[in-house]
C-alpha cells in the first residue's frame, strides 16, 4: 500500500502508535512515524483479531520517493510501481534491501530489479 500519514497519536497504554492513512488506523511501533505527518509512505498492513475486532497492523515501511530527500532507491520505487510490478510482497522486499544502497538511479534500479525478481521466483513455504 502506498499512503500519506494524516495523523498519528499514542495509545493510552502508551505501547504503540496509531497511525491514519487513507482514514484508517493502522497500529505500530514505529515511533519515528510520529514525526512524519504529511510524508507517504509504501507498507503491508497485516491484520489480527483482538477481543473480536480487526486491528491493522503496520510493521515494515519505507518513504516514499515523493520526498524531495528520498534518494535513488525511493525513486525507484516509484519507477517499479509505475511499471507495473504486481506482486507487492516482493515489491516491499526489494526496496527494503534496496533503500540502503549506494550509486546513482540506474545503478539502484538494476539491483532493485535483481532482488525483485529473485524474490519473485523464490519457492515460498504457505503457512
Amino acid at each position: 500500500m502506498i499512503g500519506i500519514i494524516e495523523s498519528t497519536n499514542k495509545s493510552q497504554s502508551g505501547k504503540t502508535l496509531g497511525v491514519k492513512i487513507g482514514g484508517t488506523y493502522y497500529t505500530t511501533k514505529n515511533w519515528e512515524l510520529a514525526d512524519m505527518v504529511g510524508k507517504e509512505i509504501v507498507f503491508e498492513p497485516d491484520a489480527s483479531d483482538f477481543n473480536g475486532k480487526t486491528m491493522y497492523w503496520l510493521n515494515e515501511y519505507s518513504v516514499s520517493g515523493t520526498q524531495p530527500a528520498a534518494g535513488p532507491a525511493a525513486q525507484v520505487m516509484d519507477q517499479a510501481v509505475a511499471a507495473g510490478a504486481d506482486d507487492k510482497d516482493c515489491l516491499i522486499g526489494a526496496m527494503a534491501l534496496t533503500k540502503a544502497c549506494p550509486g546513482t538511479r540506474e545503478e539502484v534500479w538494476e539491483t532493485f530489479q535483481f532482488f525483485y525478481f529473485k524474490l519473485k521466483s523464490w519457492d515460498r513455504i504457505p503457512f
